[in-house]
């Protein structure tokens, strides 16, 4: 994972599962701000991303050695976003996030060769998410990888901060608190609603945990 400190500098640490003892590391070149990360399933190094949707830099975790992929600027409006793997394209994608006073529900996906980022039409006609961020409500990946399952969030059917919406819990200064869930498939960009908002007897909060159980081929939560 990647760690900051109150000096902005970037700490790439690790824990060693055999001892679960902890190593940290500075290393540079850094990102610039508040960035998103993960370990990218092909190469296995770890990827940052500027404002969850600028500039990608990779990181060796054996070496520390970091190199810029390209994708800036930062445009600043993907802050929280959630990154994920698409096998279909073998790019890393980008969903949601926030700046500016408002959230979205845009998705984009990391083009190696270009040096880009590229956004992701959705197939028409269907429902879409509403515009949210995702840092802490990850897209998770199901048994089939062209499947992702996301959880919750928070965000507003407009998009901007502040507008509450009758009958939804936990309204924070910021956003509404979503305790949906939808499924992406990522072989025809089609979203599906599998559970509408308000439905949970509380509104999840970050000490939620929800992951993906193979044997009930389902999403589990944890309170």
């Amino acid at each position: 994972s990647i760690a900051w400190d109150l000096k902005g500098r970037f700490w790439l640490s690790e824990v060693n599962l055999a001892t679960f003892e902890t190593r940290s590391r500075r290393i540079e070149p850094a990102p610039q701000g508040e960035s998103v990360s993960m370990l990218h399933p092909v190469s296995g190094r770890l990827w940052a991303v500027e404002g969850g949707r600028g500039e990608v830099y990779e990181a060796d975790v054996d070496t520390g050695t970091v190199r810029k992929l390209g994708g800036g600027p930062n445009p600043e409006v993907h802050y929280k976003a959630s990154l994920y793997w698409n096998p279909v394209t073998g790019r890393v994608g980008s969903f949601g996030g926030y700046g500016r006073f408002r959230v979205n529900n845009k998705r984009h996906e990391f083009d190696e060769r270009l040096r880009q980022w590229i956004e992701v039409k959705e197939s028409p006609g269907g429902p879409v998410p509403w515009p949210r961020t995702g840092q802490d409500r990850s897209l998770i990946a199901g048994s089939d990888p062209t499947r992702i399952f996301m959880e919750g969030g928070s965000g507003s059917p407009s998009g901007i901060q502040a507008r509450e919406v009758k009958g939804l819990r936990g309204f924070n200064s910021q956003f509404h608190n979503l305790d949906d869930v939808w499924e992406l498939d990522l072989k025809s960009n089609r979203w599906t609603e599998l559970l509408p908002n308000a439905r949970f007897p509380e509104a999840p909060d970050k000490s939620s945990i929800f992951f993906y159980h193979p044997k009930f081929d389902g999403l589990v939560l944890l309170k």
